[in-house]
């Protein structure tokens, strides 16, 4: 009996920031022995969720003949859809042994016996290769533009700008409850359309029968939010930029107030940000963030993130 080979690939979008969508392979293999058998195994990478996947047997029609040549395409997408990545393995084992060196079990075979059988492996194409891999991606944290405003272009221009009193048809009213400054008050004039339409917080409020949405105003205060971070907020509704913004702490406080005040894309920004400050030491940290902000994107990039490697 032949000794059992074995032989895998390893297939890594982490560090690109992707996951998979679908995953279609072709496998090209053959046995020349009754005994002689050849399988297939798949599984996602490791992950802080699941860091010992098992593998899934890839399954094909039973052997009928001694000399049994595949070559297939399998569509493998349920066993690696929305992860990092994954691990494809052969094994190849059996085979009676005999008085000629013969291989029993093998993969990706191609004819190279003419020039015809020459030339046409020349050619890429689904015919000539005996090993394929079509994968779709996605990227992990999915970031929106600001959605669009569903006005004339007149209209358009006129909602371009915060704290124009001259159109504005709804204030915000901005004030200090506590310290040297108390009864301090600022004003943001806003346009009710380019806050329901960015703002799923405003777009309820602006819907609702409360006495903000009859008297077109909402009195905020230090104890809201600061009021550096309100003003973050609403030029980013109105123009899709922030500042520069650098540190942990910073991040994940404008995540909080775009939880607050229910801005997808800004989630998504501060999704994006955040991840690149993750690390293990940080990891549980992380997703207590994301699980309380309700940042779901972010929650999956912790539960997906790479296990400590054993030392």
């Amino acid at each position: 009996m032949n000794d059992d080979g074995e032989i895998s690939w390893k297939f890594d979008y982490r560090n690109g920031g992707y996951l998979i969508n679908s995953l279609k392979v072709r496998l090209s293999f053959g046995t020349f022995d009754n005994d002689a058998k050849v399988q297939w195994f798949v599984k996602p990478l490791p992950t802080m969720k699941n860091q010992d996947p098992s593998w899934n047997l890839i399954q094909f029609e039973p052997y009928t003949e001694r000399r049994h040549k595949v070559n297939e395409i399998k569509d493998l997408t349920e066993y690696v859809k929305s992860e990092y990545g994954f691990i494809l393995k052969a094994n190849l084992s059996g085979g009676e042994q005999d008085n000629v060196i013969w291989q029993k079990t093998q993969l990706f075979r191609q004819d190279w016996n003419s020039q015809l059988s020459r030339d046409k492996l020349m050619i890429e194409n689904d015919d000539t290769f005996g090993f394929d891999v079509k994968v779709k991606l996605r990227p992990d944290i999915i970031v929106d533009p600001l959605p669009e405003l569903s006005v004339s272009n007149d209209e358009s221009n006129t909602l371009k700008k915060l704290n124009d009193e001259s159109t504005s048809d709804f204030v915000i009213h901005y004030k200090v409850s506590s310290g040297d400054n108390t009864g301090n008050e600022r004003n943001f004039y806003a346009h009710s359309k380019v806050l329901s339409r960015r703002s799923d917080y405003f777009n309820a409020l602006l819907e609702s029968k409360m006495i903000e949405s009859q008297s077109k105003s909402l009195t905020l205060t230090d104890e809201d939010i600061t009021y550096e971070s309100l003003e973050i907020i609403l030029n980013y509704v109105y123009n899709g930029d922030l500042p520069n913004i650098k540190t942990f702490n910073e991040w994940t406080t404008l995540l909080r107030y775009a939880s607050r005040f229910l801005i997808p894309t800004l989630i998504q920004r501060c999704e994006k940000a955040l991840k690149g400050f993750l690390n293990h030491n940080n990891l549980n940290e992380i997703e207590s963030i994301a699980n309380e902000y309700g940042a779901e994107q972010l929650l999956q990039c912790c539960k997906n993130f790479e296990p400590p490697k054993n030392n």
